[in-house]
């Protein structure tokens, strides 16, 4: 993995892959042979007046672009940098890839004085946070102003994430909504249907998805299966049951938190009797089997595989797979997304091409991040485009994806969410599961310290 050291290779790498674009663009404006121009210029009046008439060249600017840095997207940033540079041959772009847990510290120490990039990676976990410290320009003026940007393309879920009271602060160039994918070998003899048929009947309910859990567990030992995987320890995943229950995380000023009102408890209860009733793979055996509990899954050893868009791109030949949205609730159908995204650096003093290289990256240039398999559709348009069809294995359903992406509800995050959830969220769901205390034992007992951290902000 490469990082934030890496820059001035990176724009080397970049520079250099842009340079012969750009000379060939300026050159056919006649700058690159502007001495010989002048001296045919005096022989021949007539060349005077076309080079009178050639339109003015663009101001040249350097924009700083921080992204995420995740491997397997490398290839499609350099994509997306070196053609819009070669679109664009007044831009020069500086890439550096930042990794997630440094790019908060980065973006606030580059706001208090020294680097000043122009756009920055924001994640939702930060986003709240940035926006309070005024270190991202608010989006909307940009996105009212720019008639040629079509921001209800993006799913409505997905741009929640990035909205704080009110405002747009990111826009997202990647998209991981949860999926259900099943191993057809263990679920058919069952005899309750097939999950994605059921889907579309209308008949995919949690309680169906309980009962394939309690039948598909089975055997002891190395010949054990189990129906499927722990619901994935974080409030940002949490909030999909405690939604579907029909309670909600905080109030409407985000003052407060309502995760042990009587909705909420019964969510933590029923996501916590999923582990106790042994329908899950313990989190020692987890963590001690080659590719955690994503690998027993693969080696055939669970039934339902609660993951995303990344899931799909592992499944080995001969897996007889299949895949599906979330289930939906009493409540209704929810989901939950992981969207990286990026914003304008508020110290930036050139955040108009800033945004224009933004929506550049958000709309065509997650093409890129789609062909090289790093992410599902962000964009409603990209979901039945041919560069999205032909990324997707012949079993993956490409409507299964952007089903999940409709179910989506953005998780408010506020400032200070790593805390909230690791120090309080994670220790109050395990003394649940350990049976040390119930649900409204464990919640009641944090809801004075949530509410105290809401209370101070950042």
């Amino acid at each position: 993995m490469r990082n934030l050291t890496r820059r001035h290779f990176l724009r080397a790498g970049v520079a250099a892959a842009a340079g012969i674009p750009a000379l060939a663009a300026l050159a056919g404006c006649g700058e690159e042979e502007g001495g010989a121009m002048e001296a045919k210029a005096t022989e021949a009046p007539v060349m005077t007046k076309v080079a009178t008439e050639a339109p003015p060249q663009q101001q040249s600017v350097s924009l700083e672009v921080w992204h995420s840095l995740i491997e397997i997207s490398e290839p499609a940033w350099e994509n997306i940098f070196t053609a819009y540079q070669a679109a664009n041959p007044n831009v020069t772009i500086v890439p550096a890839a930042v990794p997630h847990g440094d790019a908060q510290a980065k973006i606030l120490t580059a706001l208090a004085g020294g680097t000043e990039p122009d756009l920055v990676y924001v994640h939702p976990e930060t986003n709240a946070t940035l926006a309070e410290k005024n270190a991202i320009t608010p989006l909307d003026p940009f996105i009212k102003a720019d008639k040629s940007f079509d921001f209800e393309d993006f799913y409505e879920g997905i741009v929640q994430f990035y909205q704080w009271k009110g405002v747009t602060y990111a826009l997202p160039q990647y998209s991981g909504p949860l999926i259900l994918v099943y191993n057809r070998d263990l679920i058919e003899p069952l005899g309750l249907g097939d999950p994605w048929e059921l889907y579309q009947n209308g008949e995919w309910t949690l309680d169906v998805y309980r009962q394939m859990a309690e039948m598909a567990t089975t055997g002891e030992g190395d010949d054990k299966i189990w129906g499927i995987r722990e619901v994935p320890p974080a409030l940002k995943i949490f909030c999909v049951w405690i939604w579907g229950f029909g309670g909600e995380l905080w109030n409407a000023e985000v003052t407060e938190t309502l995760m042990a009102e009587p909705k909420a408890i019964e969510a933590w209860e029923y996501m916590a009797s999923e582990v106790k009733a042994g329908l899950t793979p313990s989190r020692e055996f987890a963590k001690s089997s080659a590719g955690g509990v994503e690998g027993i899954f693969l080696g055939g050893r669970m039934a339902i595989y609660m993951g995303s868009r990344w899931t799909t791109t592992k499944i080995p030949d001969g897996f007889n797979a299949g895949n599906v949205p979330m289930f939906s609730f009493e409540h209704g159908e929810f989901n939950r997304d992981g969207p990286n995204a990026l914003g304008i650096f508020a110290g930036s003093e050139k955040q108009d091409p800033a945004w224009d290289l933004l929506k550049y990256i958000t709309t065509k240039g997650v093409e890129e991040l789609i062909a090289v398999k790093f992410t599902a559709p962000t964009l409603k348009s990209l979901s039945t485009s041919d560069v999205w069809l032909n990324a997707v294995a012949d079993w993956d359903d490409p409507e299964v994806h952007a089903l999940a992406a409709k179910q989506v509800r953005g998780m408010i995050h506020p400032p200070r969410y790593s805390e909230i959830n690791k120090d309080y969220v994670l220790a109050a769901y395990d003394e649940l599961v350990l049976g040390d205390k119930t649900a409204k034992e464990a919640f009641d007992a944090i809801v004075p310290n949530i509410n105290e951290i809401l209370q101070e902000g950042v």
